[in-house]
């Protein structure tokens, strides 16, 4: 008899079926008793990389750029410090058809980005209950609900509401708080105007109320994420939709948003990166200085003989 011939069989029947990886994609990963916060580890210490006023992340598809978006938001949302928001390129084209459809072509990208911006930073400010019974809240507020057809761009109404009042923005409640702000472009009897005459105005009053310290040490986040869907490469229009957004969002996070926590993350696919960086005259010099670059591995590493690597992993 062999000594494998004692070896007692086991019938019991294993199976991996129940085991639990993951999900493919980081939105998915919000089950029961699986949440992407509970696991999440910042192996290449790269959330570290927004003190330092970096606000792009970039890496391959699959590399984790959607799920430190989750996480930011997920985080966010279980404390009473921050507040955040996770946009798309669906809500910016929402908002483009809505207001173009209005006001005779004026339709630009980076006007329209900013409109966004501006409009989503109001409503995570007003979402902050520590400044709920500011009389400044409250208009806010009433701005908000007044144009829901613009402002609540997420609801199925938008375009009805929008047209409805004729493709203008109502801003009549903030004249009685902000009145020195608004006169310096509009009349003392003007309460209404299109959305790219609002912008300025609107820039100046958030900038006043992100400073108040109701405000001041309270965490605003804006992530855009999955820039990639209906992306084309060999597009113009769409290259510079992406540019504009950088612009913009680096003017927000080092001008309007430096003396507050209220900041603008994109989050980027490295080969579109790659095209936007070398198209624009401003484009190198802006991932230079803003870039996080998510990268797992060494090219270098892979590519040289392994014999000269002192140590195997």
């Amino acid at each position: 008899m062999g000594i494998l011939d004692n070896i007692t069989k086991n019938t019991a029947n294993y199976s991996t079926k129940s085991f639990y990886f993951g999900m493919p994609e980081a939105e998915g990963e919000n089950r029961d008793k699986y949440k992407l916060s509970d696991y999440f580890e910042d192996y290449l210490e790269i959330l570290s990389e927004l003190k330092k006023g970096k606000f792009i992340f970039t890496g391959r598809k699959g590399s984790g750029k959607t799920a430190i978006a989750k996480y930011i938001k997920d985080q966010s949302d279980q404390a009473k410090d921050s507040h955040a928001v996770l946009l798309r390129l669906k809500d910016f084209d929402l908002e483009r058809a809505v207001q173009v459809s209005g006001n005779s072509g004026e339709g630009k990208d980076s006007l329209l980005f900013e409109w966004l911006i501006l409009v989503n930073i109001v409503k995570l400010i007003v979402k902050n209950e520590c400044g709920e019974y500011t009389t400044e809240y409250n208009q806010l507020r009433k701005f908000v609900e007044k144009n829901t057809g613009s402002s609540a761009i997420d609801k199925f109404e938008v375009s009805e509401v929008f047209l409805n009042n004729e493709g203008e923005i109502k801003f009549g409640m903030l004249t009685h708080l902000f009145g020195a702000v608004f006169k310096k472009q509009f009349g003392i009897k003007e309460t209404k105007a299109p959305y790219y005459k609002l912008i300025a105005p609107l820039k100046e009053i958030v900038k006043i109320i992100l400073d108040y310290p109701t405000n001041k040490e309270t965490e605003f986040w804006l992530l855009f994420d999955d820039l990639d869907v209906g992306y084309n490469v060999d597009s113009e229009s769409d290259n510079l939709k992406i540019m504009e957004l950088l612009r913009i969002a680096k003017e927000y996070n080092t001008e309007i948003f430096q003396h507050n926590h209220a900041r603008i993350l994109v989050f980027l696919r490295d080969d579109m990166r790659n095209v936007i960086a070398s198209k624009y005259n401003d484009s190198g010099k802006i991932f230079l200085s803003y870039e996080i670059m998510l990268q797992w591995y060494n090219h270098k590493l892979l590519k040289s003989n392994e014999n000269d690597i002192p140590l195997k992993r």
